[in-house]
């Protein structure tokens, strides 16, 4: 799974174009095609029509009888039945589509989902140490760490350790005369040897970013798999920037870049479901 996430990676990059909204566009317009293809291919068409007239045809019997109660009472059981059973037909392609959705919204969710770092602002750089790969005790370990900043960013504290969390954290400023760009932060020891990193986006600068970097587990590697995983040696078991989420004027409102995505892949999919000769 862990090659799968990466692959999906490099895969969805070659179609990204820089722009959030261009480069969601690009992608939702692919995703429906892709999720066109499954439902026709994984569906069973034939049935799918067969209940949607059945149940066109109830709903004019209800128009037309609307003075027999007991027409009435019979055309909306068989609606229900009707629903109930195309329901069922239209459940095995979408738990197919269910994948690559997922797969897909994560990338979005990295790519877009979070609000780079403007100058001057600070946020929260922090480490959680993995027990497994620790030998010493926490608060020895904590003791010899240390941030090395670049050249767009300082430490604006003293590092807190909180040895019985096994967690440090450091206080980190976007320096005021930062320029747009990718900041790596690196945690070193106290012989300098470099113990892990990040990248850290500032400035509105388009990266690959999620909130916390991980060992591959299943509980967090399906969500935060954006800058790959930590070395499974690794003293940690997570590195964290506390992102805040990013907002998109889309409409009349303000949203999210995944309600973006899925909103335009339905519009891309309610277009062009007549090309391809579905029914959904």
């Amino acid at each position: 799974m862990e090659s799968l996430l990466e692959t999906v990676n490099r895969v969805l990059g070659l179609f990204w174009l820089g722009n959030c909204y261009w480069s969601i566009a690009v992608i939702s317009l692919l995703s429906a095609v892709l999720f066109l293809f499954i439902f026709k291919k994984s569906s069973n068409q034939e049935k799918i029509r067969m209940h949607k007239k059945r149940v066109m045809g109830n709903i004019l019997e209800m128009v037309i009888y609307k003075d027999q109660i007991w027409v009435m009472a019979r055309s909306i059981t068989r609606i229900l039945g009707h629903n109930m059973l195309y329901f069922l037909y239209t459940l095995p392609p979408l738990a197919i589509i269910v994948l690559p959705l997922a797969l897909i919204s994560m990338q979005i969710n990295n790519r877009c989902g979070y609000r780079s770092f403007q100058p001057g602002e600070s946020f929260i750089f922090r480490a959680e140490l993995d027990p497994k790969a620790v030998a010493v005790s926490h608060e020895e370990f904590l003791s010899k760490l240390a941030c090395e900043t670049g050249n767009r960013t300082r430490l604006d504290t003293l590092p807190l350790r909180i040895p019985e969390e096994g967690t440090i954290e450091w206080r980190v400023r976007v320096r005021e005369d930062a320029s747009p760009g990718i900041e790596t932060l690196r945690i070193l020891v106290s012989d300098k040897s470099q113990v892990a990193e990040r990248r850290v986006a500032l400035g509105g600068a388009p990266s690959i970013s999620s909130p916390e970097k991980v060992k591959w587990a299943w509980s967090k590697g399906l969500i935060h798999n954006a800058e790959g995983f930590l070395p499974r040696q690794s003293p940690f078991r997570t590195i964290s920037v506390k992102y805040e989420r990013a907002v998109y004027p889309f409409l009349l409102w303000e949203t999210d870049a995944l309600v973006v995505y899925f909103i335009l892949t339905m519009v891309f999919a309610l277009a062009l479901k007549p090309f391809f000769k579905v029914a959904i």
